[in-house]
């Protein structure tokens, strides 16, 4: 290691989503006008509560920034069961100082809470523009059919059962739908990059879910408005 270069941690979060980079990438800082140091992002620490922060070791710290002098976060271990009345303690003992105790379940949740928050927003937008794709597509798929009222009595006119003019028509409007579902399945994991990587679990769930969902409702929405539209043109007696 040279003397300019320095190994940290980092949250995984952070580097990811803040940082924007990946592991043995390295941070400059400016400590002085004739001294820049480099700081290596050595090492990712997952779910923690450093979020936010960057982790090195207290001497190299200290040679680093020499005035620095003191710290502002303390750590301290404590069993379960002493956690409620080693926060009353510490609360009470340096409430002159202005300290705020929290354990790290709290701290954790409020990270978390930030991240549903945004999550739910996302959610909410999306449902919104599926919804208002879902009613464009019938809008379109219904102003195409009377467009071709003629073909569809041609249709019946030279023969044609009404269940294979149905099915021709279906056939004929899903197939654009589908290959825009695709194609915005397929760009969404091009632009989210090597972040993919990192998505847990349940948010592919969550991801193939709303495919699905939303595969279906073109189906049956499709499959609606065609039939209807084929009994308007020919009347719900004829063939």
């Amino acid at each position: 290691m040279s003397d300019d270069l320095y190994p940290a941690l980092v949250d995984e979060t952070v580097l990811i989503w803040n940082l924007g980079m990946a592991l043995g990438d390295t941070l400059t800082y400016q400590v002085s006008p004739d001294r820049t140091v480099r700081v290596l992002l050595a090492g990712v620490l997952e779910n923690s509560v450093f979020q936010g922060h960057i982790v090195i070791d207290k001497h190299l710290f200290q040679s680093i920034w020499p005035q620095v002098t003191g710290s502002d976060l303390f750590l301290v271990k404590v069993k379960d069961e002493e956690m409620a009345e080693t926060k009353q303690l510490l609360s009470q003992a340096l409430s002159e100082y202005g300290v705020r105790v929290t354990s790290t379940a709290d701290r954790l949740a409020q990270f978390y809470e930030v991240t549903d928050t945004y999550l739910t927003i996302f959610m909410i937008l999306g449902s919104l523009g599926l919804l208002v794709g879902l009613f464009c597509l019938v809008v379109t798929v219904r102003k195409g059919l009377l467009a071709r009222q003629e073909e569809i009595r041609l249709y019946s006119t030279l023969g044609f059962q009404r269940e294979q003019i149905r099915e021709t028509l279906v056939r004929e409007n899903r197939l654009v739908p589908y290959y825009a579902i695709g194609t915005g399945v397929v760009c969404a994991l091009i632009g989210t990059g090597q972040n993919v990587l990192h998505v847990g679990w349940p948010i592919w769930l969550m991801l193939v879910g709303a495919v699905i969902l939303f595969i279906g409702s073109v189906w049956y929405w499709v499959d609606l408005v065609t039939v209807k539209e084929i009994n308007r043109v020919l009347g719900r007696t004829s063939r």
